[in-house]
């Protein structure tokens, strides 16, 4: 066995094709009722990222040349929590130890990039088995779910004193400093306590407005405006230009002193709702919670989101 580097800059289409290819089987094997990606989601999963943040692809290869085992690291300059991203075995490789020398590799790059513990997601029971066996505590579960579009679910009540307000793509200069404020209220969220949390300003989210420019794709955000014009809180939707293209959301959360009031229910259907009149070619849209945000999922269920999947996530101290 031979372990490469996947370069996405150089890679071949049929590196790409097996890729794919090995993503689906193992999406399939452990979550049958999730939507698998195209090709050109997958590529574009792999597009620039912030010069912060450090990448680590390597794919195992047999003599022959076949593609056996893939995993994926991230590391964000300054923290000290490695992601990783996916750790997938070919079926015919299993059992064979392949997947603890991959993790081993990632645990080593994680190691000299400063970090003390790595994160991970599984599903199924085979990768709760293996998590056991790696020595890695499981955290909390994530559950995955899925809207079909156009929504059927009545519009919720707007509370007085705020109003809602929506952009694609960059965030308008004169709000973005408290919508940088009001994106770390997503660390109010269940989270393990070794977990970093989540730290904005407004040139971090600049940088991520650039990258996902760079990627192809664009942020529609909506956000929940007080009487000043002040962010107190947002939701999100990470979009691709294809026809038909999945859309996942991204980090949704509410000022801690404006909870309670239903700004969460009213931000989401109104972000999904225009983003049906927009792109009436766009069916699905993908989400996931930690099981232990009940507040969240409550949402999500009220607006129409129905279960596909739930991972588990685990921490392997270094």
């Amino acid at each position: 066995m031979r372990l490469v580097t996947f370069d996405p800059a150089t890679a071949t289409d049929r590196s790409w094709a097996e890729l794919h290819a090995l993503a689906c089987a193992h999406l399939t094997a452990v979550a049958p009722d999730e939507p698998l990606p195209t090709e050109a989601e997958l590529r574009r999963d792999f597009g620039p990222t912030s010069a912060t943040v450090r990448l680590w692809n390597k794919a195992l290869r047999s003599e022959s040349g076949e593609l056996v085992g893939f995993a994926r690291l991230t590391v964000r300059e300054g923290e000290d929590t490695g992601y990783l991203h996916a750790l997938s075995i070919a079926a015919d490789h299993r059992r064979a130890g392949h997947g603890r020398r991959l993790l081993a590799y990632a645990i080593d790059e994680a190691r000299s990039a400063g970090c003390r513990n790595l994160i991970g997601w599984t599903a199924g029971p085979d990768g709760a088995a293996f998590l056991e066996s790696v020595g890695a505590r499981t955290t909390g579960r994530y559950r995955r779910a899925l809207l079909r579009l156009p929504l059927t679910s009545p519009a919720p009540p707007l509370a007085d004193g705020y109003r809602l307000r929506t952009w694609d793509g960059p965030a308008p200069d004169a709000l973005i400093d408290s919508y940088a404020v009001a994106r770390e209220a997503i660390n109010d969220a269940p989270r393990d306590a070794d977990e970093a949390p989540s730290r904005y300003t407004a040139e971090r989210i600049r940088e991520m407005e650039h990258r996902l420019a760079e990627r192809g794709q664009h942020l529609r955000v909506t956000v929940a405006l007080d009487c000043d014009d002040q962010v107190m809180g947002f939701t999100g939707l990470y979009v691709s230009p294809e026809p038909g293209s999945l859309v996942s959301t991204a980090d949704a959360a509410v000022l801690a002193a404006h909870r309670g009031r239903g700004l969460a229910g009213a931000l989401k259907h109104e972000s999904l709702r225009l983003l049906a009149d927009a792109r009436p070619d766009v069916t699905e849209v993908c989400t996931g919670n930690d099981t232990r945000n009940g507040p969240m999922i409550a949402v999500n269920d009220r607006v129409g989101f129905v279960e596909t999947s739930t991972w588990t996530q685990a921490i392997l101290d270094l």
